[in-house]
């Protein structure tokens, strides 16, 4: 795993806990976490995605394949 994203109150708290990637991206709300991951992400990156379902956590990936795909195509 080379990122682990870490979204939400309390999965902030428990991203201290967890050291099995070479980088992580905290953040207490969703906003902003697509941009974090756009300026760090390199192809073939692994990303573990960690929140609760109340955080939509698909809302990044869904941001994300937006912007991926309207800048490749």
């Amino acid at each position: 795993i080379d990122l682990v994203v870490f979204v939400g109150e309390r999965m902030s708290r428990a991203a201290p806990h967890y050291n099995n990637a070479s980088e992580t991206i905290v953040s207490g709300v969703r906003e902003g976490v697509a941009e974090k991951l756009l300026a760090w992400l390199q192809k073939g990156d692994t990303v573990l995605f960690k929140g609760s379902r109340g955080s939509r956590m698909e809302s990044i990936l869904e941001e994300l394949k937006e912007t991926l795909c309207s800048t490749h195509s």
